[in-house]
């Protein structure tokens, strides 16, 4: 053999060795990588609760509702056994669960973790767990973590150890579950809610619910639907933009020592003064956000930020919540009308027989002619069903030239009746119709009608008022 060929044999061998190394030393390289590192194996969509507990403090549990995948209910501070809790923000506890689910743990043969730091339980709907105790000294960036999966009778089945990244840990349990409490501040629909009530500087508006709708506080009149779905709309909208926990917040940085405003919301369910938030006067640099407390119906209360913009939206005039029309009046339920005159005396009275109008007067009855039955049709389909121009209160709609004409007493059939003033004011537009009704407290609303069919009542019942008494 020469010398050049054995050279060559001698190279070769060299790269094939080489080769075998290498491919022996990946195959050595991969394996070991498969038994360093894995992840918890839980399916993030099957878990149902999530138990966190750091050491020393009290236990804080999620529970996923039975009506969905999305929705969570918390319960810190050991409030799990009084029933209370928070509505879970679906989008933080998802989030928390998808981490915790991808996360690489590196296996550790050391089967220890030193001083426990907190632990973490996850169940799924089978009834098995994985527990995960975190130990609470890091090195390198990871701390120990001592893994159990149980089965559904709560029985260990496997534990293994393995290093986890710190920050996975902290975000576990440095603010806990307060960190995945809704932003939202109002767990109620409009459908459960029975009353509302909104306050700022001296207007105060209060809304109640009865069997025939929302009612206007203390006059007791209809509302108006539009405007208080609106209204309720934007108030159950609210979020708070962050929770200020744990942090000291004097009345003189917030401006909840004497509130600007107040919204507390009631439901059928609640036993005791509703969800209420009280705006302060303190703002954040931008002006943005607003300093609030926010009370439940169990007492517990936090400060909170709130955005301006959605409470700039929402009023505490108790007139803008009034309904347009007056309402109430249906000509089927008419068993009587009465037209008075500005001296308050009887001046036109007819009765309702068979889906017509009879008169009386002095004692006898004849049929109504048919511009008396047109005139009385029309101002009854005023008071049920046309939209007043405007609503005011009873001082501020008796302004310059306000002239009362007359009175107008409604009595339905079980006997109840209800007397409205009318009124004519002259405008630049023309001849406007203020129809009024006091309440017992004093205190009235003005109603004024501006369509040719108001003016043209106004008119009749001027000239009736006018005209000579009789009815009896």
């Amino acid at each position: 053999m020469s010398l050049r060929t054995l050279l060559i044999s001698i190279v070769v061998a060299g790269v094939l060795a080489g080769l075998v190394l290498i491919s022996r030393g990946l195959e050595g390289s991969s394996g070991s990588d498969v038994l360093k590192s894995r992840t918890l194996g839980i399916d993030a969509v099957s878990v149902v609760e999530i138990e966190l507990q750091r050491n020393g403090s009290e236990r804080e549990v999620a529970r996923r509702d039975a009506g969905g995948v999305d929705q969570w209910r918390l319960y810190l501070d050991g409030e799990e056994d009084d029933g209370r809790g928070w509505s879970g923000d679906p989008v933080r506890v998802r989030s928390v669960l998808r981490a915790l689910a991808t996360s690489s743990i590196a296996v550790d043969d050391e089967e220890k973790i030193g001083g426990v730091y907190g632990t973490l339980m996850l169940k799924d709907q089978d009834s098995s767990s994985t527990e995960i105790r975190f130990g609470d000294s890091a090195a390198g960036g990871f701390v120990h973590a001592e893994i159990v999966d149980r089965g559904k009778d709560g029985i260990a089945t496997h534990r293994w150890f393995g290093r986890v990244e710190r920050s996975l840990r902290d975000s576990m349990f440095a603010d806990g579950m307060n960190a995945w409490r809704s932003l939202d501040l109002f767990e109620m629909t409009m459908t459960e809610l029975t009353q509302a009530r909104f306050q700022a500087g001296n207007d105060e508006a209060e809304i109640q619910r009865n069997s025939s709708g929302w009612r206007v506080l203390p006059w007791d009149v209809a509302a108006d639907p539009e405007v208080v779905g609106g209204m309720l709309g934007l108030t159950l909208g609210l979020r708070a933009e962050r929770f200020y926990d744990g942090g000291v917040y004097t009345d003189d940085l917030t401006g909840l020592g004497d509130p600007l405003a107040e919204i507390s919301l009631l439901t059928r369910s609640d036993t005791g003064a509703g969800t209420m938030i009280q705006i302060g006067s303190g703002v954040d640099s931008t002006g943005k956000e607003v300093f609030a407390r926010y009370t439940l119906d169990d007492g517990r209360s936090y400060v909170i930020a709130v955005l301006t913009e959605g409470l700039n939206r929402l009023t505490a005039s108790p007139l803008a919540y009034v309904k347009r029309s007056i309402g109430g009046v249906a000509r089927a339920d008419i068993a009587r009308v009465t037209i008075q005159g500005a001296d308050g005396m009887d001046r036109f009275e007819v009765r309702s027989s068979l889906g017509s109008w009879v008169r009386i007067s002095k004692g006898n009855e004849v049929a109504a002619t048919p511009s008396e039955s047109k005139a009385i049709d029309r101002l009854l389909s005023i008071l049920s069903s046309e939209q007043a121009q405007r609503v005011y209160d009873g001082v501020e709609g008796r302004g310059e030239g306000f002239a009362e004409i007359g009175g107008v007493v409604l009595t339905a059939r079980d006997g109840t009746a209800e007397r409205y003033e009318a009124a004519i004011v002259p405008t630049s537009e023309g001849m406007r119709l203020h129809i009024s009704r006091s309440f017992d407290d004093e205190s009235g609303l003005v109603w004024v009608y501006a369509s040719p069919e108001a003016a043209g009542s106004g008119a009749w019942i001027a000239a009736v008022g006018t005209g000579p008494g009789g009815t009896d």
